[in-house]
């Protein structure tokens, strides 16, 4: 283990570009180097120390032979597939740290989870009503905030034709009276809430820095059209409810982080973070919007298998939106 641990070190201090002969093992471990080197190149990754590099490779590649088994697996139980992307650097217990802290509020009612899809479709996409993808960056628990800022701005899209771009960090700033907890964690309906009583701000006049600070009460909030929220009922109901409007969901994202494409079908409803449900095909097949960039999953989309898929169905809502 040391002497790999030095041959590691060596070669990332040499770098890809050097070519020099090997044998069969030397050439091996330089290839997954230049993977390496290739993937920090593409998502711009910089380590403090060659310490922490050392590590980050040696967690990536741990990652890499994971992703590669997966996609080579013949037994047709997966519908998906998974890449090396931003989150390939990190251990499992890094990425539900880092990323995952919702704090549900109402997950736990009786709800229908078993339904027939309907044949009924709808993609806010595609009727371009939905935004660019967002990015909830790195050490901030806001997904909870871009799950209902999200949904604010595409819906006041559908019903008024607003193109808003609000702001996450008034939420995550000044929400906390009404049980949210900024980055570390919070509720959708609870940020309705706040926007119902106070408006909110647009991401111009109060940009997004991804840490907590105290709320700047003077700066002007526009969009103050929520009234209320409606919290959606089962399956059965969140697929005719979609059809109107988008809809913020809570789901079990901890799979989520390697997702490439197709239709993920292989997580528990142990709900983790904030996601907007934007569509859904006439099969039943969910599309869900996230914020972890348009490079991440289907240009920052991903599609899950019909019914309660990741808890999809367990705790979804959406504001009531009216003009004053």
């Amino acid at each position: 283990m040391e002497k790999s641990l030095i041959s590691v070190g060596l070669l990332l201090l040499i770098g890809s570009g050097l070519y020099l002969k090997q044998n069969g093992e030397d050439l091996y471990e330089l290839q997954k180097v230049k993977q390496f080197n290739d993937w920090k190149f593409q998502y711009n990754k910089k380590f403090s120390s060659e310490q922490e590099e050392m590590y980050r490779y040696l967690v990536f590649q741990q990652n890499a032979q994971l992703i590669e088994a997966h996609n080579n697996d013949k037994s047709g139980k997966y519908t998906y597939t998974l890449e090396t992307n931003q989150f390939a650097d990190l251990t499992e217990q890094e990425f539900v740290q880092r990323y995952l802290s919702l704090k549900p509020k109402n997950s736990n009612k009786s709800k229908s989870f078993d339904y027939v899809p309907n044949g009924q479709a709808r993609d806010w996409v595609e009727e371009g009503k939905v935004p660019p993808i967002k990015d909830q960056g790195t050490q901030c628990g806001s997904s909870w905030a871009f799950a209902a800022v999200g949904v604010l701005e595409i819906n006041g899209n559908i019903n008024f034709g607003l193109q808003s771009s609000l702001s996450e960090q008034d939420m995550l700033d000044c929400s906390g009276p009404y049980g949210n907890q900024g980055c570390s964690g919070g509720w959708m309906d609870s940020g309705f809430e706040y926007v119902r009583d106070h408006g909110i701000a647009s991401a111009s006049d109060y940009p997004y820095v991804g840490k907590d600070q105290t709320c700047k009460t003077s700066i002007q909030r526009d969009f103050k059209y929520v009234t209320g929220f409606i919290d959606v009922d089962g399956c059965e109901e969140l697929q005719t409810a979609i059809l109107d409007q988008a809809i913020s969901i809570g789901v079990d994202a901890s799979n989520w982080s390697f997702y490439k494409g197709g239709i993920f079908n292989n997580c528990k409803q142990n709900l983790t973070s904030g996601s907007i449900l934007v569509g859904i095909d006439q099969n039943g097949v969910w599309k869900v919007r996230h914020q972890w960039g348009s490079k991440w999953g289907e240009n920052g989309y991903i599609r899950l298998a019909p019914g309660n898929t990741c808890g999809v169905c367990a705790a979804a809502s959406y504001p009531v939106l009216q003009k004053k």
